[in-house]
């Protein structure tokens, strides 16, 4: 499954990419085609003021040459023969410079028919100029008005035109760019459309995969909870169905070993009596583990005496202590502690701390039971200092089936995690403190009953007193 959804999103990553990789590119054309467009505009609009300009500076100057030639002609004073000459010098630049550099066929044509005004204009003002020393001034005058100034008429009319068609494609120059920009603009909204759209999809069909992901998820999920369900009935029932056959054995064992038979069989007794306490052992760890997954360990929790406890296990393992020379340990308690707690299943927790430090031990060890007030909880401790267990166990301690690596030491691995559910289910926590080569130490805590005596009740604390108590912990057999 997980294999699946990782090609589906690299997939998936991949065509999104291509999508916007591909949007990118177009958008970047589209930029690119408006910027040499604009740039192609921008040059034609230079071009065509200028040609505004240049026109401007030439009927300027026919009116200069038109201006200073009557003032000539009726003063006959060299200085406005002199200005006359600079007016023919800047009209005839003018002509020049406006003829130059035109590549538009319309404005060509404009510019052209403006050139042969001009020079009709410059050649009747150059004859008039020179007839100026033969004949009667006022006969040049009448001349000068009949024939120059309505060529210079002319010429201003050609202006005119020139100058409106160069304004007319100057503001159709500027349509096209905003045009341009406009369908510049369209284009990039279709193409932010359509990566909107392709992000939608793709997200949609993500969510897509991921809901039919998860619905399968969550109908292997309740089938694994079915399944376990129904392992743990069928492991309910059977140690149940064990127990039966086995009180039978253990009585007709016990029957045998105190009768006056021979030794033979009272030592044949004694196997049977002691493979089948073995069995009865593993048949209840079976029921604690299947109702501690299942979330229904039941406590009965009463005031209990901490002495009261610890005594009970110092009886039970004093003379498997003394066969491997172990010492057992216990400080003196200042003031007798009271807890909240199932005395039978403490006692079963201690059991199993007790017995795994007294398995793991080597012979003339050291063995500490301890047990001391943490706030508003009893923090009992076991210690020895055996082989201890290595860093990258710690984590692993309390897991089902989990067994310290030490060869010839047989065990379950149930005793640990059955110890964490019964604290679980008081209300406390279990934990372990271990170097290697040094030996561990396992704690875990328990309600106090503070100024309660050992047959007094003791309410739980931040609600009534319950004789039952359960622990749910959700998906605890999945986890494993």
């Amino acid at each position: 499954m997980r294999r699946r959804l990782g090609r589906f999103w690299l997939t998936a990553m991949i065509g999104y990419g291509v999508v916007v990789l591909l949007l990118a590119g177009g958008m970047i054309l589209a930029a690119r085609r408006f910027n040499l467009v604009a740039a192609t505009h921008v040059n034609q609009v230079r071009t065509g003021e200028n040609q505004i300009t240049f026109a401007e500076r030439l009927r300027w100057s026919g009116e200069a040459i038109v201006s200073t030639g009557r003032g000539y002609l009726i003063s006959g004073d060299p200085v406005f023969l002199q200005r006359l000459r600079d007016a023919q010098d800047d009209f005839d630049r003018g002509i020049r410079t406006l003829t130059q550099g035109t590549s538009d066929v319309t404005t060509s044509a404009f510019v052209t028919a403006v050139e042969g005004d001009a020079k009709a204009f410059r050649s009747h003002q150059e004859i008039l100029v020179e007839a100026a020393h033969g004949e009667d001034m006022s006969t040049l005058a009448r001349r000068f008005e009949t024939e120059l100034v309505p060529l210079q008429r002319e010429l201003g009319a050609s202006l005119d035109r020139l100058i409106d068609h160069e304004e007319s494609a100057i503001d159709d120059l500027y349509r096209r760019v905003a045009g341009e920009r406009s369908r510049l603009r369209g284009l990039l909204n279709t193409l932010v459309g359509i990566l909107v759209a392709a992000s939608l999809a793709i997200a949609a069909y993500i969510a897509n995969v991921l809901g039919r992901s998860y619905r399968k998820e969550q109908t292997a999920l309740q089938t694994s909870r079915r399944a376990v369900a129904a392992r743990d009935e069928i492991m309910g029932i059977v140690a149940h169905d064990l127990r039966n056959p086995l009180a039978s054995i253990l009585l007709h064992a016990e029957v045998l070993r105190e009768g006056e038979d021979s030794a033979t069989t009272k030592i044949h007794a004694e196997r049977i009596e002691a493979v089948a306490l073995r069995m009865e052992s593993l048949i209840g760890s079976m029921l604690d583990v299947a109702t501690i997954e299942s979330g229904h360990l039941s406590v009965i929790p009463r005031p209990t005496a901490v002495s009261r406890l610890v005594d009970t296990v110092f009886e039970m393992f004093g003379d498997a202590a003394a066969k491997k020379q172990l010492v057992l340990e216990r400080p003196r308690e200042r003031s007798e502690l009271v807890v909240r707690a199932d005395q039978d299943r403490v006692v079963q927790v201690l059991q199993n701390l007790v017995g795994n430090a007294t398995k793991f031990t080597p012979q003339g060890g050291r063995i500490s039971i301890a047990a001391v007030r943490d706030g508003e909880f009893v923090r009992f401790q076991v210690s020895d200092n055996g082989p201890g267990i290595v860093l990258e166990d710690l984590a692993s301690v309390f897991d089902r089936f989990w067994k310290h690596e030490t060869r010839g030491k047989k065990g379950t691995g149930l005793g640990l995690f059955i110890a964490k559910g019964i604290v679980e289910a008081h209300g406390g926590r279990i934990w372990l403190e271990s170097v290697p080569g040094r030996g561990a130490t396992f704690y875990f805590t328990l309600p106090l009953c503070e100024g309660v005596a050992a047959t007094s009740s003791c309410p739980a604390r931040g609600g009534p007193q319950n004789e039952v108590s359960n622990i749910h912990e959700d998906n605890q057999a999945l986890a494993h």
